[in-house]
């Protein structure tokens, strides 16, 4: 389980987020505050399903990296409607942002087709 630990070092207080195996070996380093479980959010996605993600990232650099090289590589546009919906990416904020371009975009086309059908 990922908990946020608030603690204090020479220099002022700080947080970190862990595992919670964790704790023991990092409280002989520093003075531990507080310890709180990471909360988890839900949100409806663009496609209909419910989806829960960490408040607090946990996606390993090398999947940043990837996503990244997709966009590059398929297009923004093929990369977040088509090519995968990024599940291994553990940041709630990535996804809402993510869901509010693909309903943009979808308004958009919506617009646009209406716009280009009138007579």
């Amino acid at each position: 389980m990922k908990v946020t630990v608030k603690y204090c070092t020479e220099f002022g207080g700080s947080e970190s987020t862990m595992d919670i195996t964790e704790i023991a070996s990092f409280s002989e380093k520093f003075k531990i505050i507080s310890v709180t479980q990471c909360k988890k959010d839900k949100f409806k996605s663009f496609d209909g399903t419910n989806q829960t993600f960490a408040e607090n990232d946990e996606t390993p650099l090398e999947d940043w990296q990837l996503l990244q090289y997709r966009m590059n590589e398929e297009g923004f546009d093929y990369c977040f409607n088509g090519y995968s919906n990024w599940e291994e990416i553990k940041d709630m904020e990535f996804h809402k942002l993510k869901e509010k371009y693909l309903k943009a975009m979808e308004e958009l086309r919506t617009y646009i087709d209406k716009k280009s059908n009138k007579e």
